[in-house]
């Protein structure tokens, strides 16, 4: 899911029972969401802190950090029409964005049905979402194997 669509549950602006729902939450995802959120109504505060998504890109790196995802990454930034080369740790490259990607192409992998995957994720276009495709040239090999050696075997 992206990060704007997670607005409505931190704002609480969920639509009544039987109202349409945003694109990517089911009635019941909101029914559950609004029973656990009604547990804290007589508190001052909300229970759900506000998020902006640089601050929970802040999260997710310091949960990458303390899982231990610090090999070293080069990449190479152009400004100027200059390549400059960069070296970072990997955890702090990571974000929202990257785990959005992340799960599309592992659900490929495994071999979820992409329009599934589409439905998930708010895509419509099949050229947005191939963009977020990344398949590795061993997976291709294997299914290269695993598709064609049927044949010959």
């Amino acid at each position: 899911m992206r990060w704007p669509a997670t607005a409505p549950v931190i704002s609480r602006r969920w639509p009544r029972q039987g109202a349409p729902c945003r694109r990517g939450f089911t009635l019941l995802e909101v029914m559950i969401a609004l029973a656990i959120l009604a547990r804290y109504e007589h508190l001052e505060h909300t229970p759900l802190p506000k998020l902006s998504s640089q601050k929970l890109n802040d999260h997710i790196k310091d949960c990458c950090e303390e899982a231990g995802i610090k090999s070293p990454v080069t990449y190479v930034d152009y400004s100027g029409g200059k390549a400059k080369e960069h070296t970072k740790a990997k955890y702090k490259l990571i974000t929202n964005h990257t785990a959005r990607k992340t799960f599309i192409t592992n659900s490929i992998v495994l071999g979820m049905n992409t329009k599934t995957i589409k439905e998930i994720t708010g895509h419509k276009k099949d050229s947005v979402f191939n963009k977020y495709i990344k398949i590795s040239e061993d997976f291709k090999k294997l299914e290269m194997e695993r598709t064609w050696d049927k044949i010959s075997g």
